[in-house]
């Protein structure tokens, strides 16, 4: 079980070959720390956010897609799911709570 805010990858679902997330405290006060890319063979990835990020209660996070293909990641907060991307344009962002429920992952 993960603890914390993380950050799921649903390799069966995305199309896109990369991915860059960036997330923090507020649209304003942000920061990347991973560039997802595609690993053939695997379902999925996940990574925490950053130690410094942990202790938030609220989070603001963007995916950006420069290929404008399909992705679908999932946002969770102490291994729950909290929100649910799934989307296609060139990227995507949302403010959420550690009790938030949004949908369904994919993975």
């Amino acid at each position: 079980m993960l603890s914390g805010w993380s950050v799921t990858v649903c390799n069966e679902t995305t199309e896109a070959t990369r991915v860059t997330i960036q997330s923090g405290p507020s649209k304003d006060d942000n920061e990347v720390w991973w560039e997802w890319k595609r690993e053939e063979g695997r379902d999925h990835d996940y990574k925490r956010l950053p130690d410094g990020q942990q202790g938030l209660n609220r989070i603001y996070l963007k995916a950006i897609n420069p290929q404008e293909k399909q992705v679908n990641l999932c946002v969770k907060y102490d291994d729950v799911q909290v929100k649910h991307y799934d989307f296609d344009g060139k990227d995507e962002d949302h403010e959420m709570s550690v009790g938030d429920r949004d949908g369904d992952c994919k993975c």
